[in-house]
């Protein structure tokens, strides 16, 4: 099994209530059960709650209760992505992230960071 790079681009989620009941909210929002993945932009978003301050299927650090979306932005050795495009996924991300925490009582982190799989 080889292991390779991924970029990530990401939003935390930051409840300022209960941080379950807003993960389930949003999901019901969004339209979707837990095992699915959340379209924004036209790109599939994997979501987690964070338990602690690691999920280590992902290898993703927040703070325990946070929404955690990603999508990746590259998957393995010599791939890249166009500025522009990582500017476009970034502001269609934005704009759901806002709109969601208008709605569901929130602040977000837009990042962008990287595992190996």
């Amino acid at each position: 099994m080889g292991v390779h790079p991924n970029t990530m681009l990401m939003v935390h989620l930051k409840p300022d209530g209960l941080a379950h009941k807003t993960y389930r909210d949003i999901l019901a929002a969004s339209g979707v059960k837990d095992g699915d993945d959340i379209d924004i932009g036209g790109q599939s978003y994997h979501h987690r709650i964070m338990e602690g301050d690691y999920e280590d299927g992902f290898q993703v650090s927040g703070d325990d209760g946070d929404i955690v979306l990603l999508t990746f932005a590259t998957y393995g050795y010599g791939e890249r992505i166009a500025w522009a495009d990582l500017v476009r996924r970034t502001a269609d991300l934005t704009a759901w992230a806002q709109a969601t925490c208008d709605r569901f009582a929130c602040t977000y982190i837009i990042s962008v960071g990287a595992n190996y799989w």
